[in-house]
């Protein structure tokens, strides 16, 4: 990947159709860093947004939801599937967290409070930065969802 198209990706004057072309060749080519500029960045179209956020299984997904159009989005097309991707990508940043998962019973309320309640122990799997960087993501979902703050 050239410095020129990460520039573009996350540069908000770039014309969208440009940044749509620059989305497929992310894609296609799996440029993980090119990607997640192209998510963050406001200019993109809505629908593309939206789809990037349903992509939960991406490693560049929780990038989205720090895209500052992300409320425009949930306000002009609400849907239950933002919710489900938000758990999605909650779940990405837990990655592996053993800890408050009981199968069945995952919502994304449950998370932000599972985040919001939990104190870091010694024995902790994670260190501090990664407990942080999941709690961080959980408050930033739960202001977008209007759920209880962590």
């Amino acid at each position: 990947m050239t410095d020129e198209r990460l520039r573009e990706a996350g540069d908000p004057t770039t014309a969208s159709e440009r940044l749509g072309e620059l989305l497929r060749r992310g894609r296609q080519g799996g440029e993980a860093a090119l990607l997640a500029a192209l998510v963050r960045n406001p200019s993109l179209p809505l629908d593309a947004l939206g789809d990037a956020l349903r992509s939960t299984r991406e490693p560049w997904c929780p990038a989205a939801w720090h895209n500052p159009s992300v409320p425009l989005l949930l306000l002009a097309t609400p849907s239950p599937a933002y919710v489900e991707a938000a758990l999605g990508a909650l779940l990405h940043v837990e990655r592996g967290w053993p800890v408050g998962v009981v199968p069945g019973t995952i919502t994304l309320e449950r998370r932000v409070r599972f985040w919001s309640d939990y104190r870091p122990r010694p024995s902790d799997p994670w260190g501090p930065v990664r407990i942080a960087e999941a709690r961080s993501f959980a408050r930033h979902l739960a202001g977008l969802f209007g759920l209880p703050d962590p």
